[in-house]
């Protein structure tokens, strides 16, 4: 049903459970190739409608994005990254 549309409307979530809020939705969207706003911007928003070719090109951008970053292999490089930095700030704390 998602890859049936053109844009991908993701409003922000207000308050605080817009700061911890999970990117899913947006990914999902550039996983279909569909361009992504929150359609604050009334201007950006009507370029999006109006141009075929906008929506086009930023949703292979997102599309490419997603390919790029969104690799299991990446994802564990990132993970193992993160683990590991964490563990020597652990041990330099307690040194």
């Amino acid at each position: 049903m998602l890859a049936s549309h053109d844009i991908a409307l993701l409003p922000p979530i207000p308050g605080p459970w817009g700061n911890v809020r999970s990117n899913a939705k947006a990914l999902a969207a550039h996983t279909c190739g569909l361009p992504v706003t929150s359609g604050l911007n009334y201007a950006e928003l009507h370029r999006l409608v109006s141009s075929p070719a906008m929506r086009a090109h930023l949703g292979q951008q997102g599309y490419a994005e997603v390919v790029m970053r969104g690799s299991a292999a990446q994802s564990a490089a990132e993970w193992l990254a993160l683990l590991l930095a964490h563990r020597l700030e652990k041990s330099n704390n307690h040194a």
